[in-house]
């Protein structure tokens, strides 16, 4: 069971030595912020290749963790603050099932396992949820900064009647609730789409 209400406690290891920390859950607009001020390069290598830069420790991390810590946590650098950050955004895909028009995704979180159930998403909701959640700036140099958010992703939760009986009063995060949408438009291109090795393609 998920409980945004309840502290996070964990054990990093920083340049101080192991030290324990205690935060809140941060809210949706504090996670969206700090997912939009983070950058993702991509650089062009020519020939059609590319290359994708992962975003750098920044501000906006330790301006989050800072907010977030409770009970005399001490004080992180940017790089520690980003890695217990991302242990606590963590949202990995553990199975999606689809039946009929429903989808179930399966993800494990920092406190367990949770199942989302939603209705598949239409491709018009697919192609606004793609123009919304991702922007895209040329820069010099064949070098593109790609800046998303995953409020577009928890609009679009909630227009497919996203739930989950995992989240304690049923308030699922716009974070997970971005992450299942994600899992769930992967999932049926991976699974519906067209193959470039079908030989009706």
């Amino acid at each position: 069971m998920f409980d945004a209400k309840l502290h996070i406690e964990m054990n990093a290891s920083t340049a101080d030595g192991l030290r324990h920390l205690e935060m809140r859950w941060p809210t949706d607009q504090e996670w969206d912020v700090r997912q939009r001020a983070r950058k993702h390069i991509m650089r062009s290598l020519g020939r059609g290749r590319f290359v994708t830069e992962n975003p750098m420790p920044g501000p906006q991390d330790l301006e989050l963790y800072n907010a977030i810590r409770v009970n005399g946590a001490g004080d992180l650098t940017m790089g520690e603050a980003e890695f217990v950050l991302n242990i606590l955004a963590q949202c990995d895909v553990t199975n999606v099932a689809v039946d009929g028009n429903q989808v179930s995704v399966e993800m494990s979180v920092p406190t367990g396992t949770v199942t989302h159930h939603l209705r598949l998403p239409s491709i018009d909701q697919i192609q606004s949820f793609r123009r919304a959640a991702s922007k895209t700036i040329e820069l010099p140099h064949g070098v593109n900064e790609i800046r998303t958010s995953i409020m577009p992703g928890a609009q679009l939760y909630d227009a497919c009647g996203g739930r989950s009986d995992d989240y304690a009063d049923g308030v699922v995060p716009a974070l997970h609730k971005d992450a299942a949408v994600r899992l769930t438009i992967a999932h049926i291109q991976s699974e519906f789409g067209p193959r470039k090795d079908d030989e009706n393609f």
